[in-house]
C-alpha cells in the first residue's frame, strides 16, 4: 500500500479484516521503494493515495501500469473530484474508494482480485488459443493430401496451405484475394456453381460438392469439396473454410466400375441366350431373351413363378435331380430340355446351369440358368434329315449324271444309278476303291485323282474334262465337277463328283471347229478376191479420174470456143443444143467427183475428235449464204450435243442434209428448216425436218442408194450421190441412217451416232 499516513493504513487493515479478506499488506512511501516493491515482490493488488506528498498517486499509476500492468490499482483517497476519478480511470485505474466510505474498501477488493483473476484466465485462454491457432495453422500448412484454405464471405481466397499448392498448381501469393471461382470449369462457372455453393454453405452451415475442377497448367482433376460457414463470437458469417480432396483415382475406378457393370448389363440383356436365376425352384431374375423365350410379355409375370411350371412334364423329375446336385455344389453339363410357354407352346432347349455362391442376400442358394432356344435347330435337322432322304433318293434315281461320294482319300462312299450305267460298274465292284471318275483305278490315273483332290480341298471346287473308259474298254468325253465336304470344323471331310457324258458334245464341236478352220480358209481365199477387187476399183477409180476427164475437158473447151466465137451465127435451137451439151459435161464431170469422193470414202481413216455440232451447222449455214440470198426461211435449231467424230467428214453429212432442205424447200414462200437431237439408250439422233415437197414413202429404201433420186433432174438438181454418202459416212461411225416424209408434207431425215460424249450444246 502506498500511504504516507499510518493511521489510513491502519483503517485499510480494520476494513479489509471486517470485510474477511485473508491479505497481507505492506506499506511505502516513496516512489523508489515503489518500484523496488514491484519489481521484487510484485503484489497482488495496488492501494495508493491520490493526494501524497513527494510523490502522489497519478505518478505511482503510470509506473505500475508500464512495469506490471496486470495488478489491479485502486485509490484510496480522502477527496477525488469527479474529473479525477474519469482521468484517472482513463489512465488504467481499476477502482477508488475515499476513506470515509471504509465498508466500500473490501468490495472493491474482491472485485478488482476477480478481474484480475478473469484477466489472468483469459490471457491464459487466449495464449492456449493462439499456441493451439499456431499448431492448427502448422498442422494445415504441412498438410500435403488436402487442399485446405479459407474465403472470405465473398469467396475470396485467405489463406493457402502446401497441399492447396500441390493440388491446384499455384503458389499462395498467386491465388490469395483471388475468388475460388478460378478452380470451376467453365460451364461450371457459366451455370453459377461457385455462387449457388457459397450460397448453400451460407445458409446450411455447409455445401458438399464433387466434380471437375481445373488446376493453372489447365489439367482436370476430379475433387471432393466441403464447404464450411464460419462465424464470429456474434454469430455473423466471417467466411468458409474450404477443404478439397483430389478422387481423380477414385472417379476412375468408379467410372471404369459403371463402365463394367454397365457392359456386363448390357451383355446379359443382350445376350442371345436366356439368362434365369431361380433360387429355391423361384424365379427371381430373367433376362429379356429369356422373357422372350418364356413367351410372356415382361419381367413381373416370370418373377417368383416356380421354375417347374415352365418345364415339361417329362422332363421334371430330370430337372429336380440337376437342381439338388447344383444345391450340392455338384457340376451340372449342359442337357437338352423341352420347356413349356406360357402360352402353352412346348419348346426345345440347350440348357447349362451353375450356382451362384454370391447372392448372399437370398435366403437359399441360387441357380444361374442359361437357356438357348433350339427349337428351330431340332426342327431344321429333322427337315434336314428328311431333305437328305430325299435327296439321296433323287441322286440315286438320276440316270443322266454320275454322282457319287468319296471320302478324304478318295474311296467311293456312293455310287448312283447315272454312274452304274455311264461307267458301267456296280456300285458294289467300286465301294471302298479308289475311282478316278470313270476310270479303273491305277498309276497315273490315281496321281491326277490326287492333284484334283488336292486343289479341290485348297479351292472349294475343280472342273475338269477329258476322256474316260468304260468298265467294257469303250470310250467317252465326260465334263466332271470336284467339290470339296466340309466338317463343323471346316476340315476337309470328303468330295462330292458330278460327271456328265458329253461325247456327243464333243463330236459336234469337233465338227463345228472343223468347219470353222474350213471358214477361215474360205474367208482368207475371199478376203484375197476382194483385196484384188479392191486393186481393180483403185485402178478404175484412176481411169474414171484420168481416162473420162480429158474428153470432157474437150467437150467443156470446145462448147467455150464455140460460144465465144460462132454463138451469133447459130440460131436460137442450135445455140440451146450448145447450151445443153456445155451443161451435160458440166453435170458429167460433177457425177465423176461424186462418184470419186464415194470411193474414196472407205478408204479415209478417221480421224475422231470431240466435235460440237452445233458449230459444223452453223460452218454449213454461212457455206450456203448464195443460195440462201433472197429466200425466207424459218431456222428452228434446238441444243446439239458434242460427239466424238471426224470433224471434216461429218461436216460433209451436216453440209449435205441441210442443203437438201434448202433445195427441197425452194418452192415455199416461208419455208422453215428445223435441227434438233434427242438422246437414247446408247445412241443420240440428229434430225433435219423441213416443210418442203418431201418424198413417199413407198420408195424411201431408194433414198439413201447411188443415183437414187426420187425427183426429175429439170425441178432439183443433183447427181443421186450425196445421201449415199452420207449414210456411208455414219455407218462408219458405227451410227445409222433413215428419212421419213409424205408428198408435199415435208420431209425428215435422221442419223445416229454411239453415245461418247452426252453434254448438249447450244448450237
Amino acid at each position: 500500500m502506498l500511504e504516507d499516513e499510518a493511521r489510513d493504513v491502519e483503517l485499510a487493515n480494520r476494513a479489509l479484516r471486517e470485510g474477511d479478506i485473508s491479505f497481507s499488506l505492506k506499506r511505502v512511501e516513496t516512489r523508489d521503494e515503489f518500484i523496488h516493491e514491484l519489481q521484487q515482490n510484485p503484489p497482488d493488488l495496488i492501494i495508493s493515495d491520490h493526494a501524497l506528498p513527494d510523490f502522489d498517486g497519478s505518478t505511482a499509476l503510470v509506473i505500475a501500469r508500464a512495469k506490471s500492468p496486470d495488478i489491479p490499482f485502486i485509490f484510496f483517497t480522502g477527496s477525488l473530484g469527479e474529473e479525477n476519478i474519469l482521468d484517472m480511470l482513463k489512465r488504467g485505474a481499476t477502482d477508488y474508494v475515499l476513506k470515509h466510505r471504509l465498508s466500500d474498501l473490501a468490495p472493491a477488493v474482491r472485485r478488482a482480485l476477480r478481474e484480475k483473476e478473469e484477466r489472468i484466465r483469459r490471457k491464459q485462454a487466449e495464449a492456449a488459443l493462439r499456441k493451439s491457432e499456431e499448431q492448427l495453422r502448422l498442422l494445415i500448412e504441412n498438410v500435403t493430401d488436402y487442399a485446405i484454405y479459407m474465403l472470405d464471405e465473398k469467396g475470396h481466397i485467405t489463406t493457402w496451405n502446401t497441399g492447396a499448392e500441390r493440388l491446384k498448381g499455384y503458389q499462395a501469393g498467386e491465388v490469395v484475394g483471388r475468388h475460388f471461382s478460378i478452380f470451376f470449369a467453365t460451364k461450371d462457372i457459366a451455370d453459377g456453381m461457385p455462387a449457388k455453393l457459397l450460397e448453400t454453405a451460407a445458409q446450411a452451415g455447409r455445401a458438399h460438392h464433387e466434380g471437375w475442377c481445373v488446376r493453372k497448367d489447365g489439367t482436370r482433376f476430379c475433387s471432393n469439396w466441403g464447404l464450411t460457414s464460419v462465424y464470429d463470437t456474434t454469430g455473423k458469417l466471417t467466411g468458409f473454410s474450404n477443404v478439397t480432396q483430389d478422387i481423380t483415382e477414385r472417379a476412375k475406378a468408379e467410372e471404369a466400375l459403371q463402365k463394367s457393370e454397365e457392359r456386363y448389363r448390357q451383355l446379359v440383356e443382350l445376350s442371345p441366350c436366356g439368362i434365369l436365376v431361380h433360387s429355391a425352384g423361384r424365379l427371381v431374375f430373367a433376362n429379356s431373351t429369356a422373357i422372350k423365350l418364356l413367351g410372356v410379355a415382361d419381367l413381373q409375370q416370370v418373377i417368383g413363378r416356380l421354375i417347374s411350371d415352365f418345364v415339361h412334364p417329362d422332363y421334371r423329375d430330370v430337372v429336380k435331380k440337376r437342381i439338388a446336385a447344383l444345391n450340392q455344389g455338384k457340376p451340372a453339363p449342359s442337357i437338352e430340355e423341352k420347356w413349356v410357354r406360357l402360352d402353352g407352346k412346348p419348346i426345345d432347349v440347350l440348357v447349362a446351369a451353375t450356382p451362384l455362391a454370391f447372392e448372399k442376400e437370398l435366403e437359399h442358394p441360387a441357380i444361374q440358368v442359361i437357356a438357348l432356344d433350339i427349337t428351330d435347330q431340332k426342327l431344321g435337322e429333322k427337315a434336314l434329315q428328311k431333305s437328305e432322304e430325299r435327296f439321296r433318293l433323287a441322286v440315286e434315281s438320276v440316270e443322266d449324271y454320275a454322282i457319287y461320294m468319296l471320302d478324304s482319300e478318295g474311296r467311293v462312299t456312293s455310287w448312283n444309278a447315272g454312274a452304274e450305267r455311264m461307267t458301267g460298274f456296280q456300285s458294289e465292284e467300286v465301294m471302298g476303291h479308289l475311282v478316278n471318275h470313270c476310270l479303273q483305278s491305277g498309276g497315273a490315273q490315281n496321281d491326277m485323282a490326287a492333284k484334283e483332290f488336292e486343289r479341290a480341298a485348297r479351292e472349294g471346287r475343280v472342273q475338269n474334262e477329258g476322256w474316260c473308259l468304260r468298265k467294257d474298254g469303250s470310250r467317252y468325253y465326260a465334263q466332271w465337277t470336284v467339290t470339296a465336304v466340309e466338317d463343323t470344323g471346316g476340315q476337309t471331310s470328303g468330295f462330292l463328283k458330278v460327271a456328265r457324258d458329253v461325247t456327243e458334245k464333243k463330236q459336234h464341236e469337233e465338227q463345228v471347229a472343223r468347219w470353222n478352220t474350213e471358214l477361215e480358209q474360205r474367208v482368207a481365199e475371199r478376203t484375197a478376191q476382194l483385196e484384188a477387187a479392191n486393186k481393180e476399183l483403185e485402178a478404175f477409180s484412176y481411169s474414171v479420174s484420168h481416162d473420162l476427164r480429158a474428153p470432157l475437158r474437150h467437150i467443156d473447151g470446145f462448147v467455150d470456143i464455140l460460144q465465144s466465137n460462132a454463138l451469133g451465127q447459130l440460131d436460137e435451137d442450135n445455140r440451146q443444143h450448145l447450151q445443153t451439151i456445155a451443161d451435160a459435161a458440166k453435170q458429167m464431170g460433177k457425177l465423176i467427183d461424186d462418184l470419186l469422193a464415194f470411193s474414196r470414202m472407205s478408204r479415209v481413216k478417221l480421224n475422231k475428235k470431240e466435235t460440237n455440232l452445233g458449230n459444223l451447222v452453223q460452218e454449213a449455214r454461212r457455206s450456203l449464204q448464195g443460195d440462201l440470198k433472197g429466200r425466207e426461211i424459218e431456222w428452228v435449231i434446238g441444243d446439239l450435243p458434242t460427239v466424238e467424230v471426224d470433224p471434216d467428214l461429218l461436216r460433209q453429212v451436216v453440209l449435205n442434209l441441210i442443203s437438201n432442205a434448202v433445195k427441197y424447200t425452194r418452192k415455199r414462200k416461208e419455208a422453215r428448216i428445223e435441227i434438233g437431237s434427242t438422246t437414247q439408250d446408247d445412241e443420240i439422233v440428229i434430225f433435219f425436218r423441213d416443210n418442203g415437197v418431201g418424198f413417199d414413202m413407198r420408195y424411201t429404201d431408194k433414198l439413201f442408194g447411188v443415183f437414187q433420186r426420187l425427183h426429175r433432174a429439170s425441178e432439183f438438181e443433183g447427181t443421186g450421190v450425196g445421201l449415199a454418202n452420207v449414210r456411208r459416212i455414219v455407218h462408219r461411225h458405227g451410227g445409222r441412217t433413215w428419212a421419213e416424209g409424205a408428198v408435199n408434207q415435208g420431209a425428215t431425215f435422221y442419223f445416229s451416232l454411239p453415245k461418247t460424249i452426252k453434254t448438249p450444246s447450244p448450237a
